[in-house]
């Protein structure tokens, strides 16, 4: 890998708050964000296999500054977290249903609200498409940033609330 910044993000900038004017993204700027979302997770949950694989996805996001290609993986590990997060939240859900009957289940038995539903079923879709490609994704910082922070967000509320 390069240790020049991906040639995408020349053409990409961010607003200044302070001055209205817009400056370049920097590694720095990435790496903000990413820090961001690792506050969201509970120190307890550090055992957790979907609290792992949240830090891998971070660090893709932050190393996509050299390999623009790293956001859409970045997405795709987030996703998985969330996968594994499910299940650790709902043992009593076999491993070996398919995902979409079992986020069904946890809804039905009332173990699942059903807005949290509903963006893990999105969640799952979009995991199964980059999973299985027709051609090489690409993902943009404004789309890869709420796939990843959600994630987050998931993972935390349905593993601090397991028994």
């Amino acid at each position: 890998m390069s240790e020049e910044m991906d040639s995408r993000w020349r053409s990409m900038v961010e607003l200044d708050l302070a001055t209205y004017h817009p400056k370049p993204f920097t590694f720095k700027h990435l790496e903000d964000i990413a820090n961001a979302w690792s506050q969201l997770l509970p120190q307890s949950l550090e055992q957790s296999g979907a609290f792992s694989l949240l830090r891998t996805s971070r660090n893709l996001f932050k190393y996509s500054w050299f390999d623009y290609d790293f956001m859409v993986i970045a997405c795709l590990v987030s996703i998985q977290a969330l996968e594994i997060a499910f299940y650790e939240a709902n043992p009593q859900i076999s491993k070996r249903k398919f995902f979409s009957n079992a986020i069904k289940s946890a809804v039905a038995s009332g173990d699942l609200d059903p807005k949290d539903a509903e963006i893990i079923e999105v969640g799952r879709q979009l995991r199964n498409s980059l999973s299985h490609p027709q051609t090489q994704s690409s993902f943009s910082i404004g789309m890869a940033s709420p796939v990843i922070e959600r994630s987050h967000m998931l993972v935390a509320k349905m593993l601090s609330t397991r028994s």
